[in-house]
């Protein structure tokens, strides 16, 4: 008779006890859950903002570096281009300034100011070696932004070489010496 007594309050503490420790459990796991959730919004957000700047410094680039392969100021319908994808990287920019660490912020904030500094080096005779050197920032701005990218989503599996990053592309956007 002992043994059934024993049984039966083992029986009702385990369920007093589940009675209990449930709602905390429900609790813990309701906040847990939402933790969860506001850290992945919070990562696929600043993940969008990095794929969103990438994008626009690409669409700036392209142009650019079609009009220096062909020595000549890009057409207007092509430097239209590439003020629409710098305007558009006003919204990344603004964003990124408020998810993104200041070592992702800062090129993006002075790189107005930078490419107007090189204005006064493309030659409008000449405008190869000028917008080669705007290609060359572009670029240098997109894979720095792309390693920071990776290391603040800790993005572990990647292309070795950015999609920005051809190898044709690489080799006919360097300057060639003494030939335009």
């Amino acid at each position: 008779m002992a043994e059934v007594l024993e049984k039966i309050l083992l029986v009702v503490l385990a369920a007093l006890v589940a009675v209990a420790v449930n709602p905390w459990l429900e609790r813990v796991k309701a906040r847990t859950t939402a933790e969860y959730w506001e850290a992945q919004e919070r990562w696929k957000f600043r993940a969008q903002v990095y794929a969103k700047a990438l994008t626009c410094l690409a669409r700036m680039r392209l142009p650019l570096e079609v009009a220096a392969i062909k020595g000549r100021w890009p057409p207007p319908e092509e430097w239209n281009k590439v003020q629409a994808a710098s305007l558009e990287l006003i919204e990344p920019t603004m964003l990124a300034s408020l998810w993104l660490s200041e070592e992702a912020v800062a090129p993006l904030k002075t790189l107005g100011d930078r490419l107007l500094g090189l204005r006064n080096e493309v030659d409008p005779d000449n405008p190869k070696p000028g917008l080669l050197k705007l290609c060359e920032m572009l670029e240098k701005e997109m894979d720095q932004l792309h390693a920071l990218a990776k290391e603040d989503l800790k993005l572990q599996v990647v292309r070795n070489q950015p999609l920005w990053q051809p190898s044709l592309r690489r080799a006919a956007c360097r300057p060639t010496s003494g030939r335009s």
